[in-house]
């Protein structure tokens, strides 16, 4: 556990803390654990045989985001819309 921490950036109790206190890792942190274990997030996240390389890219790219740039996107989404 130690290691996978270490290697994803984190300190060194990062994974114990997430596995015995029920902590939910961030965005960032989540993307960089499954690198490190070489797994791929989307898949992680809804499992099954898509084809996920597309979406991930995508979630790589809106984890680099600050969080105005987020909510930038999110308002510019929802305004994309259509009513109703």
């Amino acid at each position: 556990m130690q290691d996978i921490s270490l290697a994803a950036g984190r300190s060194r109790n990062y994974v114990r803390s997430l596995l015995t206190e029920g902590k939910e890792p961030g965005l960032e942190a989540f993307i960089q654990l499954c690198d490190v274990l070489g797994a791929n997030p989307m898949w992680m996240i809804y499992g099954g045989d898509e084809d996920f390389s597309a979406h991930t890219e995508l979630l790589r790219e809106y984890a680099k985001l600050t969080p105005e740039q987020r909510a930038g996107l999110a308002a510019v989404m929802k305004s994309m819309q259509p009513p109703g």
